[in-house]
């Protein structure tokens, strides 16, 4: 039986409208995201407080486990839990496709449901079947400045009808978690300001905002907004964990601040992200100059982190105003120009567009709809060969995924792919990903058995970093009746940066089973070299950006020469990637490479072409 409160405000009955109105923005709001991490409690130990109040309510409501989940981008993560079977109880966080607490933050209400597995907001999250989740009641941890940073949560594992004692008793908890991680977060941090720079917030800054637009529009000045992004701030969470990154944070808004000229204010927006108000400037131009400076002036010194001397990178965009615009198209505008700017355009400044909001709605639909795709039927596979270099024999192939949106079309991989990872969607649409795979090739080798066919299979960090993930491997290979040794995990250095000691437990728990590894991009991250012994790798792929340059440049040839000794010392193989012309075919071979793929060798093709590829060969 669904709850007949399964959401406020909606009717048991009532089927959310479509996949875009299932999913809102509220998880991904990057003043919540913001105020989540200045939280102190992401990748924090164990809080006792957080623990006892779930102790209460397991004890109190009768059920089976209780959670603090503090809801991030791409992950929950149980500040309090008891009751969580292992191992998700020792990992102490899900991908967002095992979360019914990033509900309560959309909806920022309460969410009750009596049976999930009929409810139609719920049914296909995936901790129905690997946590046992079947009733449930979260009630939003909602702060002072309005932001819910995630769900106080009772779950059982059989069909429940919650009372009304039973809510009164969750909500009075949630309240009492509530003041805790406030506590912890704001302490004492003045109004308006963000507690861990003590910059202006967003709030206060749209203000500053208003003001120097209405002033620029009677003097005939300009108003100019500049937006600026730290590079590679990620890796400096994950390498130097949150603590090495605030540290960053408060530098550079310390750096700014004491930049800024006359009545010029900085505010930190959210995550590694800065705005600037310039009113010093007097036109674009101008206003460029000084993003340059203030640039320089954040990158110019390195940032000690634990006695350790860490180079900081940015990138700034403008934008500019000499007639009346909302504060908050202004601070889009430099936030576009922001974004054109990271993705390598040379001008980072960008004009007041009040289309630009629709185009985000765009993206925001693309996020939500690629969740169940899989089983709407739009998604397919395209397999690109992978090929022995001195025989031009098939050896395998890398499955990719595609994707036809119904209204839109055909959806880029580069814009799916993160959203999917974001929204924990990744996690199923992986694993329908590997059964497919498995699948076409199991029939290719029962065809042609002496082939001894090997498919590789992309997984993303989410999907690592989820704690049945080998059972997940197993149960699909088991179910095929598929040789692991046959099947290739591809993964990428960001993959082990992220969480090592858990994918480190994932990855030999695969090579138990006989799953062959194989590390995608090598040579463009920093510390990729450490990866082959740190990690069970048995396949290296030299990235295409090295195999294009061999032509022109001689020391990017004499880069792969060295890739390929190293690997070959170390027993591994190689593949090489983007082969696209006869000489570059040539070249790799003389040096012994041994696999590779490209467009000169194969183009991404479906499982029909595969097959009659095989059978002509």
């Amino acid at each position: 039986m669904v709850a007949e409160r399964a959401v406020a405000g909606r009717e048991p009955s009532e089927a959310p409208t479509g996949p875009a109105q299932r999913e809102s923005a509220a998880v991904f709001d990057g003043e919540r995201l913001a105020a989540l991490r200045d939280s102190g409690l992401l990748e924090g130990e164990p809080d006792e407080a957080f623990a006892r109040l779930n102790r209460l309510a397991v004890e109190l409501l009768g059920v089976a486990v209780s959670l603090v989940s503090l809801v991030d981008e791409d992950r929950q993560f149980f500040a309090g839990q008891v009751g969580l079977p292992e191992p998700w109880a020792s990992f102490r966080e899900t991908p967002l496709s095992h979360s019914f607490c990033q509900h309560v933050v959309n909806s920022d209400e309460a969410l009750v449901i009596d049976d999930a597995r009929s409810d139609p907001l719920v049914s296909d999250n995936l901790a129905i079947r690997d946590l046992g989740v079947v009733a449930y009641a979260g009630m939003p941890l909602r702060m002072r400045d309005g932001n819910v940073l995630g769900s106080f949560c009772a779950i059982d594992g059989r069909p429940r009808h919650w009372s009304e004692r039973d809510l009164r008793i969750l909500g009075d908890l949630a309240s009492m978690a509530a003041d805790l991680i406030e506590l912890r977060r704001i302490h004492s941090a003045p109004l308006l300001r963000d507690p861990l720079t003590g910059l202006p917030d967003r709030v206060l800054f749209a203000e500053l905002v208003a003001q120097s637009v209405t002033h620029a529009g009677r003097s005939g000045g300009c108003a100019s907004v500049l937006a600026l992004g730290l590079d590679g701030f990620r890796l400096i969470n994950e390498a130097f964990g949150h603590a090495g990154g605030d540290q960053v944070l408060v530098s550079v808004g310390q750096r700014l601040t004491a930049a800024l000229r006359g009545s010029d204010a900085v505010c930190r927006l959210a995550g590694d992200e800065f705005l600037v108000l310039c009113e010093s400037a007097r036109d674009e131009a101008d206003a460029l100059v000084v993003a340059e400076r203030l640039r320089q002036t954040v990158i110019g010194d390195p940032v000690a982190i634990e006695g350790r001397d860490q180079p900081i990178a940015a990138t700034i965009g403008v934008a500019c105003a000499s007639s009346a615009v909302e504060p908050a198209e202004l601070i889009d505008a430099a936030l576009a120009g922001l974004h054109r700017g990271k993705a390598g355009a040379q001008q980072a400044s960008a004009q007041v567009d009040p289309t630009r909001r629709a185009r985000a709605d765009n993206r925001l639909r693309v996020r939500s709809d690629i969740a169940g795709a899989h089983k709407r039927g739009e998604l397919h596979l395209a397999y690109q060969p992978i090929m022995r270099l001195n025989t031009g024999q098939l050896t395998g192939v890398e499955a990719l995924l595609r994707w036809t949106h119904p209204d839109l079309g055909p959806i880029p991989p580069s814009e799916f792919i993160p959203a999917a990872e974001k929204s924990g969607a990744v996690v199923a649409l992986g694993e329908w990903v590997l059964r497919q795979a498995c699948s076409d090739l199991l029939t290719w080798r029962c065809r042609w058995p002496e082939r001894d066919l090997t498919v590789a299979v992309n997984v993303a960090p989410v999907q690592m970093g989820t704690a049945n993930f080998v059972d997940v491997v197993s149960s699909t290979l088991d179910d095929l009746g598929m040789s692991p040794s046959a099947l290739t995990l591809e993964i990428t250095e960001r993959t082990l940066l992220r969480d090592g000691e858990n994918h480190h437990r994932i990855m030999d728990g695969l090579r138990a089973l006989g799953v062959r590894f194989a590390l995608d991009d090598f040579g463009t991250g920093y510390s990729a070299l450490g990866y082959l012994t740190r990690f069970p790798i048995d396949v290296v792929k030299i990235d295409r950006a090295f195999v294009d340059a061999m032509s022109t440049d001689p020391r990017a040839a004499s880069l792969v020469k060295g890739i390929l000794a190293m690997t070959s010392g170390l027993g591994l193989q190689t593949v090489a990637e983007g082969i696209e012309s006869e000489d570059q075919l040539d070249s790799l071979t003389a040096m012994g490479c041994q696999l590779g793929q490209g467009y000169l060798l194969g183009r991404p093709a479906p499982a029909t072409t595969i097959t009659q590829q095989l059978a002509d060969s």
